[in-house]
């Protein structure tokens, strides 16, 4: 093994799947300032995610094995869950690999573990300005992640992923009307894993989705989509209610079968649900979609996604209705023309999905997060999160865990 690997970043902040979080801020104030061309002078991002080049050579003796990216608290006891795991690839005859992938922001430490090859243990590597690195000399040989394939190097070799967290989605569906900026009307988590060959190419996609926002934060009927990659659309796909077995996820009852009842072709997103309530009304706490990709060439990277609300889905169908993204992301050609919508500083934040001069978005990705906790109804982002303002004003240099429920961070638990 070299002395020294370096991770170096490619672009901090970037999204991925998912997504780009923009708002107006002007250096410390939160007032908005606009230059002559009606432009903003300059956007802050609101992105949870950082973007970092994965860069390991092991020679061949790893060749064929799997690395997979820990948060750094998984311990030996806890490891063997594997829902915290935040990446994993296959290294090539060379044992290594070199790719950009998408990291929680938060994170300024990780392990990588082998999930094939016991032998290699678990190495500890710092983030620090956007770059990833690791020394010799730090491997530390723990209790191994749980192998689901050996180490191979065949041509049809494929390795499954366990389930682990992509993201919370946080938003407020009243767009474009001002809101109370609590983001709890709708709440999904994001559970994700795949199947991919050891040329690192995606065979098949599973996709969990858990509404645990309640019935009571929102009273309009919304629905959800996610817009994925055109490459992604060729699929076989089919949507079951969620249902746990011994704390696993597993497919329920089918609710959709094939892409035309599956996906909105038209926009490429996946129609996880559409309607928050007549999910609550049947008790369906999440959905289960499983995508097989046979001929498609999907790399094990290109996996951004677009996840959306549908305002009162029920009376916003066809061309014209209400989508609310994550801020500065893309909205389908079926949304309304956002730049003709009139009202508070819309000619400059219609397009962001952004109010209140620049403070408060109308969505959030909360990358590597869940069972989290979103502030009391009515009850604004900032007033929940003490370090929200401190975050968001340091343009994202600060407080990058600004929205964990802990006591110090959560003011409902101090």
């Amino acid at each position: 093994m070299n002395s020294k690997q370096v991770f170096s970043s490619a672009a901090a902040a970037l999204l991925l799947l998912v997504a780009s979080v923009l708002a107006s801020c002007t250096n410390t104030e939160d007032t908005f300032q606009s230059a002559g061309n009606g432009k903003g002078i300059k956007v802050f991002d609101f992105s949870t995610i950082q973007r970092v080049e994965l860069d390991v050579i092991l020679g061949q003796r790893a060749t064929g094995d799997v690395i997979c990216l820990f948060p750094s608290y998984v311990t030996a006891e806890t490891m063997h869950e594997r829902t915290d795991m935040l990446y994993s690839c296959y290294l090539d005859s060379h044992g290594s690999t070199r790719r950009i992938i998408s990291l929680p922001a938060s994170l300024s430490k990780v392990y990588l573990i082998s999930a094939t090859n016991p032998s290699l243990g678990c190495m500890e590597a710092t983030v620090h300005d956007g770059v990833l690195q690791y020394i010799d000399g730090t491997l530390d040989v723990r209790n191994n992640a749980r192998a689901k394939a050996p180490s191979v190097t065949s041509a049809s070799a494929q390795y499954e992923e366990d389930w682990h967290i992509l993201a919370t989605y946080a938003f407020e569906d009243l767009w474009p009307i001002h809101c109370d900026y609590d983001l709890n009307d709708v709440i999904v988590e994001h559970w994700q894993k795949m199947v991919f060959t050891n040329q690192n190419i995606v065979r098949a996609i599973y996709d969990v989705f858990k509404l645990t926002s309640t019935k009571a934060a929102a009273s309009y009927h919304d629905a959800f989509y996610v817009q994925i990659p055109a490459n992604q659309k060729n699929c076989d796909i089919v949507k079951y209610i969620l249902d746990e077995e011994n704390g696993k996820f597993v497919p329920g009852e089918v609710l959709a079968k094939g892409k035309e009842e599956c996906i909105e072709l038209d926009t490429r997103s996946l129609i996880v649900f559409e309607d928050q309530h007549d999910m609550f009304e049947r008790g369906i706490e999440g959905i289960y979609i499983v995508r097989t990709m046979s001929g498609n060439n999907v790399s094990k990277d290109d996996v951004e996604y677009n996840p959306f609300v549908i305002s009162q889905a029920s009376v916003n169908r066809g061309v014209g209705r209400t989508e609310i993204h994550l801020p500065c992301y893309e909205v389908t050609q079926y949304s309304q023309k956002l730049d003709e919508i009139e009202g508070h500083e819309l000619n400059y934040f219609a397009n962001r999905f952004v109010s209140e001069r620049g403070v408060y978005p109308f969505a959030l990705a909360l990358y590597g997060l869940k069972d989290w906790k979103a502030p009391n109804p009515s009850v604004r982002i900032n007033e929940t999160f003490i370090y929200y303002d401190k975050w968001r004003k340091s343009n994202g240099q600060d407080f990058k865990d600004w929205y964990i429920n802990l006591p110090g961070y959560d003011a409902r638990l101090n």
